[in-house]
């Protein structure tokens, strides 16, 4: 129990100092570009599919299935069992991750045009152009 709520704890506080430096990185980005520019806003929305996925792959996956998961092999079948899961679980995040992120690059410009239809062309083709470099 202790190392869960340790564990737990860790993982609270990564996730608190992403929101808080993302704060800082909009901040940072209204004082560069301004709060309604053509670069500002595909900076925007271009770096908001990379964490929106991030946050569904790491917050959501994580949070909800590993841990309790692995906590559970580690208390019933040992270190060795848990770190095996661990090893496998990575793997698999890791693979469907890469996979992802290719076809979202491979896809950008229809991505953020069926994500941003009310914005002009300008923005949309910067927009799927700084994702592909976000993205990665």
């Amino acid at each position: 129990m202790k190392n869960m709520f340790k564990t737990v704890s860790i993982i609270m506080i990564i996730m608190f100092l992403g929101k808080f430096l993302g704060l800082l990185r909009a901040s940072l980005n209204s004082a560069a570009f301004g709060i309604n520019s053509t670069h500002g806003n595909s900076f925007y929305y271009a770096s908001l599919i990379p964490r929106q996925f991030l946050d569904i792959i790491f917050a959501s996956t994580i949070s909800s299935s590993f841990i309790p998961i692995f906590n559970g092999v580690l208390q019933t079948k040992g270190k060795s069992a848990a770190y095996k899961f661990a090893s496998n679980f990575l793997n698999i995040v890791i693979i469907l991750t890469v996979l992802i992120t290719a076809l979202l690059i491979i896809f950008s410009r229809q991505l953020t045009g069926t994500f941003l239809s009310g914005v002009n062309r300008d923005v949309l083709d910067l927009t799927a152009y700084l994702l592909r470099f976000m993205l990665l």
